[in-house]
């Protein structure tokens, strides 16, 4: 009788779920809208192929309802992000989370000091080596490009517990450089955090292209 009762229940359950579009875990707690889940693959997806992350160390979270995100696993595959590849958890800093990326406090501080809807931990390889040979990333070199990124700002090594200049560079920008991690990005959705880091990355490239050709000094316009 009490399997029948379960049954019948798991089944009223799933109806309701596909009514609403939603995805419930038998305790009732909401996991991820499809919706929820079609924004973080997708963005990871596009921040994969187009190299921006090493597929097994990016981090990308995404803002949800109620004080909450969904983000990226520990070791999740960017090339294929399944819903078990995310969590989902409180954006209150310090509550342990199994689990969780090495750096989910930086995710925490990014939303507590912004509006932003996605953020972004990436490795894009001209901005890692730009990071590391201090190389100036002009805005004069590409404007449009440079805008579309929404301000850099230059920090450098940060512990992982250390969640104060995050937060200050947020008020700053939209991209942190950080030296042999790469970039802290974020954006009105994860998409749009995969958008600006590709920007930044076009912007070190250059930047790095005219450091291997000499070339740094030369193309700085005039006032």
């Amino acid at each position: 009788m009490l399997d029948t009762y379960r049954r019948v229940t798991l089944a009223i359950v799933r109806m309701v779920n596909s009514l609403r579009g939603g995805t419930y875990a038998q305790a009732g707690e909401l996991l991820l809208t499809p919706r929820d889940y079609e924004q973080v693959s997708e963005a990871g997806r596009l921040a994969f192929e187009r190299e921006l992350v090493y597929p097994t160390i990016g981090e990308l979270s995404l803002r949800l309802r109620g004080e909450r995100m969904v983000i990226t696993r520990a070791g999740a595959d960017f090339a294929s992000l399944e819903k078990e590849s995310l969590l989902v958890c409180s954006l209150q800093p310090g509550k342990p989370v199994g689990s969780a990326p090495r750096r989910l406090e930086w995710h925490r501080a990014v939303y507590a000091a912004t509006s932003a809807g996605g953020v972004l931990i990436c490795q894009p390889p001209h901005t890692i080596l730009a990071t590391l040979a201090d190389l100036p990333l002009r805005s004069e070199w590409a404007p449009e490009i440079f805008e579309a990124i929404g301000g850099v700002v230059s920090s450098g090594e940060l512990p992982l517990a250390e969640t104060a200049p995050v937060a200050e560079a947020a008020s700053e920008g939209h991209a942190v450089l950080l030296p042999g991690v790469g970039a802290l990005v974020w954006g009105d959705s994860p998409l749009d955090a995969v958008y600006r880091a590709g920007a930044l990355e076009y912007i070190a490239r250059l930047a790095f292209l005219a450091h291997q050709g000499g070339l740094s000094d030369h193309l700085v316009r005039d006032s």
